[in-house]
């Protein structure tokens, strides 16, 4: 039983006539009665009832066109479905917290432009804030960001946390002692990121269920310019760890044990609220999804 022989015995049943099925199908009558009969040889019982030029279902035919519907159905939707992975409008906007687009999706990327090398991605860095308010815009067409956002015409998917840790300098003397106290914290002069932002929000919060107000020195967006500014002593931070190399001192940084508790963010993917995403798009979020809950 092959899938041709299906469509034959399927046309035949919904004309009740080999003939018409002969001219629906291109074929010749003889055609489509040799097809009906190998059918019902193979499976050991008459299909149809012959009266004539027409031709009725047997209850084993019924049967037969039952499941054929369903067999013939299956395979539309599944070279649709495989059809659509090569099928894409235009370019994919993606946008990206800098953290996770430096250090942990360029190998979900390099993955993705292998196997949809004709789709263009054009992708952003920048905080939560910026790529929600794109997304709003319809700029993008996903982002990676810092969980909750709660913003009416867009989904969220859960990706997992990303740790946060205390960098100093090098040569700062804390690189000598064990987990440093909240008074040690507060003598210290702090590089955080603007005001405003998830990630800030975060920070203070940590500051302040500790008893702190933090001494800050510098505000700013750049992760790159962050680490910098820290590296020549101008200051300490609070950064992704995933931003810091496996030996931080190579790059003159130190990381430190945070006193009490770890801190996290939650990241996640944010996609427009439709029931319809583009094949390539699709396959994108699944990459971006496990390249996050693999690192």
């Amino acid at each position: 039983m092959d899938l041709h022989q299906l469509h034959v015995f399927r046309s035949a049943a919904l004309n009740g006539s080999f003939t018409t099925a002969s001219e629906e199908l291109h074929i010749s009558q003889s055609t489509v009665s040799l097809h009906v009969k190998n059918l019902e040889d193979e499976l050991g019982c008459q299909l149809f009832f012959r009266a004539g030029r027409h031709v009725g279902l047997s209850p084993a035919g019924k049967l037969l066109l039952e499941h054929a519907e369903k067999i013939l159905e299956a395979v539309q939707t599944s070279k649709t479905a495989v059809g659509e992975l090569n099928m894409q409008p235009g370019p994919i906007r993606l946008g990206a917290i800098e953290s996770a687009l430096e250090n942990r999706l360029p190998s979900a990327l390099k993955e993705f432009s292998r196997q949809f090398h004709q789709v263009k991605l054009l992708i952003m860095a920048g905080e939560t804030e910026l790529l929600i308010n794109l997304m709003k815009a319809q700029k993008l067409d996903l982002a990676v960001i810092t969980l909750p956002v709660l913003q009416s015409g867009l989904k969220t998917i859960s990706l997992g946390r990303e740790e946060l840790v205390l960098v100093i300098p090098g040569n700062d003397p804390l690189t000598r002692r064990g987990q440093p106290s909240a008074a040690d914290l507060a003598g210290l002069s702090f590089i955080l990121y603007e005001k405003q932002t998830s990630i800030r929000s975060l920070v203070d919060d940590w500051f302040r269920d500790l008893g702190i107000v933090p001494r800050v020195v510098m505000e700013m967006g750049s992760l790159a310019s962050m680490k910098a500014m820290v590296r020549i002593g101008l200051g300490a931070s609070v950064l992704p760890a995933c931003a810091l190399s496996d030996d931080p001192a190579k790059d003159g940084l130190h990381k430190v044990p945070f006193p009490e508790k770890p801190l996290y963010r939650e990241l996640g993917l944010a996609l427009h609220d439709t029931d319809y995403l583009p094949g390539a798009t699709r396959e994108l979020t699944v990459l971006l999804s496990k390249a996050l809950a693999n690192s």
